[in-house]
């Protein structure tokens, strides 16, 4: 077998016409190869014919080990290895394959191309260390010439240099979320601070103005202390909603779940609701449907925060017609698309739907109508005003409630705002 490989590999030397010693020692960089193998003469006969070997501008820098445990010391002082082309059978039948594992495993390097050679593929048949190793090519000695070999090395090194450029865009990839993260993290700090900084001398004007509406004084003094203080209370709200984003993501937010009538709170709603559609000569209809348990378990001060939020909202964005609510039990149909894996019977899941007749909202705005600072358009916003907070806190919190929100508008018909929350019945 030994005579046999001596031969090959004469013969493979003949065959390389342009055979040139130097190695690209001009170019900044080099793609490492690694040869391990037991035999001198391979080492010599592979470095000749690759000798001229240049792939993507550089040419190649080899590294010899005779043996696994020589290459273990050597891999460790070069991570940078593109190829390894191993050898089986050195210090012992399988020392190549233990070898390998040891790269894969120990060293935990996924990205250097092991390609085997072996000129005794009896100990190591091909398709059992094909699918048994992590390793990327399976050569014989013996059918290896100058060109396969080259094709192989090329073919190896065009798969760590994808490898690499994967792995280096995954690194900056996080870098990149670190520092958005950090940019966050700033922005809610920036946020929280402004609160403080701003509510203060805020709560001193909306104070102030409160007493001076109940001083005897002119009307159209009145007049304009009613301003001040409804601009106050305008630009309170905002930043308390600001807060409450913020509150969000940091996760700063609790549910405290308990017993609550839901036609209670209900009604605590339409008092309040009632009040801004009158000023607009709109009418507000509520509708629960008998088969609604009234009884629940949950966070009640939540839910009155969501329902507001969108039911003022649908008044701001509705000049003339009606505000429809309507309250019933989720259709089992849409239970199961909503929430998937439904295992607890005991749960009652409660579909809200809040309609208007305003100016509706195209298709493509549909998503980012729940953003942030985002009204679905310019128009919108000129026309009806208000910072876009009211929706995206509301889907913030359904979303916490382990709930969802979506709609169904079309400009100039209207919009109608779905959303779904799971309660529990409450139990005496």
């Amino acid at each position: 077998m030994a005579d046999q490989l001596e031969k090959d590999f004469d013969e493979l030397i003949f065959e390389n016409e342009s055979v040139n010693e130097t190695q690209g020692n001009n170019n900044k960089k080099s793609w490492k190869i690694m040869i391990v193998d037991d035999e001198e003469q391979v080492h010599s006969v592979t470095k000749m014919v690759l000798a001229d070997f240049f792939y993507n501008g550089y040419g190649l820098e080899f590294i010899s080990a005779y043996s696994s445990e020589e290459a273990k010391t050597l891999i460790s002082e070069n991570p940078d290895i593109a190829v390894i082309l191993l050898d089986v059978v050195m210090e012992t039948n399988e020392a190549g394959l233990e070898l390998a594992k040891y790269i894969r495993n120990n060293l935990n390097d996924k990205f250097v191309r092991i390609i085997l050679r072996t000129g005794q593929p009896g100990e190591a048949p091909e398709r059992e260390v094909i699918t048994s190793y992590d390793i990327n090519d399976y050569k014989l000695k013996t059918l290896l010439t100058d060109q396969s070999l080259f094709t192989t090395v090329v073919t190896a090194i065009r798969s760590y240099e994808a490898l690499i450029e994967i792995e280096n865009n995954r690194i900056q990839l996080e870098k990149a979320l670190e520092e958005a993260e950090i940019a966050i993290k700033a922005k809610n700090q920036f946020l929280s601070n402004m609160h403080h900084e701003l509510k203060t001398p805020l709560t001193g004007i909306l104070g102030l103005s409160n007493v001076l509406l109940r001083d005897k004084d002119s009307e159209k003094n009145k007049e304009y202390y009613m301003m001040i203080m409804k601009s106050g209370q305008t630009l309170l709200k905002i930043i308390n909603n600001i807060l409450e984003l913020v509150g969000i993501e940091q996760g700063k937010f609790i549910l405290k779940n308990s017993p609550f009538s839901l036609r209670d709170i209900l009604d605590e709603i339409i008092d309040i609701v009632e009040v801004h559609a009158h000023l607009k000569n709109l009418k507000i209809e509520f509708i629960v449907n008998d088969n609604v348990n009234d009884e629940l378990v949950g966070d009640s001060k939540r839910l009155k925060q969501i329902l507001m939020n969108i039911i003022v909202n649908a008044i701001k964005c509705t000049e003339k017609g009606s505000i429809y609510i309507n309250v019933s039990l989720l259709d089992d149909a849409l239970k199961d698309k909503l929430y998937k894996n439904i295992k607890d019977d005991s749960s009652i899941y409660i579909l809200f739907a809040i309609k208007d007749t305003g100016v509706g909202i195209p298709a493509e705005k549909h998503e980012t109508i729940f953003k942030p600072f985002q009204l679905g358009e310019d128009h919108i916003t000129k026309k009806f005003g208000g910072a876009g907070l009211g929706l995206s806190i509301a889907k913030e919190i359904i979303e916490k409630m382990n709930g969802t929100i979506w709609l169904d508008s079309e400009p100039e018909k209207g919009s109608t705002f779905y959303f779904s929350i799971k309660f529990e019945i409450f139990k005496n």
